[in-house]
């Protein structure tokens, strides 16, 4: 099979650390969220994807290649100015052929079972069918209601609608199922968007549109709370770095070469990088992801933080809840929460608030 990496959009709500790299590049238990995503795709049985571009294009590429380390074929796509969801799609609308593919969002991170999504979408004739979630944060994500057969009748609203019943109303995963025939029903050349545009349009013209409700785990990154949260579901062993099994809760994982102190305090769950360095009575945890050749100074405290490569801390610095950049260093003595730090031109600190948390 086929399928579709959405990849090419801004993630505005993850500035600045997304002016470093593009959603699906950014380090996720210190691996690309696209390693995950591939070998998400190829255990099931997809072969060959594509891969839409914009922002920070060469990092995305970079990930990946041409996919034969991941086991997949990859063909990617860019665009010079942004074509939306749909109209990525569209574009490399030659190379899907005549079989259905999955579509998968680039900042999303599951292991639903497509392979019932896929057989429910063959049982019922359906044109496009979106995986649901039953999930509290539904309203905010965007409701989408379905009948008693799992045809939809209802399209991301932030509301529920009492005078306007459906069977069940479900949060959309960011996973679907499409059948070519789709495809015809895209403007070429023009932005085109799933929820404003695609669906509603499909359902007025009478397309068989299904919803299938989907277990398995499921996040997406697009927020800082939302980065950090999918770090500690990885900390709970709730999915696994790509290659490796699943973290024990509640332990520390530590890649080869790392130097800690005898006098140094690991709370768990903490994973360490490879090649980091942890000085003199610090204490690192619980809830603390370091990169590769991180340098945690004497002193230091750092708890549900994630730091990525290179990033160090000066002696007695303070982190919670904080994201570190590559880079970046933290001078001596400060105390940082909930904040995303990165380094400037000039190697200065720089201190973002979280947005849309």
């Amino acid at each position: 099979m086929k399928a579709m990496i959405l990849a090419a959009g801004k993630g505005e709500r993850l500035r600045p650390l997304t002016e470093i790299l593009p959603k699906p590049a950014l380090p996720v238990g210190n691996s690309p969220l696209l390693l995950y995503t591939a070998a998400f795709l190829r255990a099931a049985a997809v072969s060959e994807v594509g891969i839409n571009l914009h922002h920070l294009a060469p990092h995305v590429r970079q990930v990946l290649g041409d996919g034969s380390q991941s086991g997949l074929q990859i063909t990617y796509s860019y665009e010079p100015t942004l074509l939306g969801t749909a109209g990525g799609i569209k574009q490399l609308e030659p190379f899907w052929g005549q079989e259905p593919f999955f579509v998968i969002n680039g900042d999303t991170l599951t292991r639903i079972d497509l392979g019932k999504l896929r057989d429910f979408h063959n049982r019922v004739g359906s044109a496009l069918t979106l995986a649901l979630r039953e999930d509290p944060r539904a309203p905010s994500f965007g409701l989408v209601g379905v009948d008693e057969e799992g045809r939809i009748c209802r399209l991301c609203d932030h509301k529920r609608h009492p005078e306007k019943p459906a069977a069940a109303e479900y949060m959309f995963s960011g996973v679907h199922l499409w059948e070519p025939e789709i495809l015809s029903e895209i403007p070429a050349h023009v932005p085109w968007d799933f929820s404003r545009q695609l669906f509603p349009h499909l359902l007025q013209r009478g397309f068989p549109l299904y919803g299938f409700p989907v277990d398995g785990y499921w996040n997406d990154i697009g927020t800082p709370q939302r980065y950090l949260d999918t770090h500690w579901d990885l900390l709970k062993g709730e999915f696994s770095r790509p290659g490796l099994p699943p973290m024990e809760p509640g332990s520390v994982v530590r890649d080869e070469n790392s130097e800690i102190s005898p006098t140094a305090l690991l709370k768990p769950p903490v994973l360490l990088g490879a090649g980091c360095s942890i000085g003199e009575n610090a204490t690192v945890g619980p809830w603390v992801v370091l990169g590769p050749s991180v340098r945690i100074g004497a002193g230091a405290r750092v708890t549900r933080t994630v730091l990525w490569s290179g990033a160090s801390l000066d002696p007695e610095t303070v982190l919670e809840g904080a994201i570190v950049a590559s880079r970046s260093r933290v001078p001596r003595g400060r105390h940082y929460r909930k904040l995303i730090l990165t380094a400037g031109s000039a190697g200065e600190l720089l201190a973002s608030p979280f947005k849309n948390s």
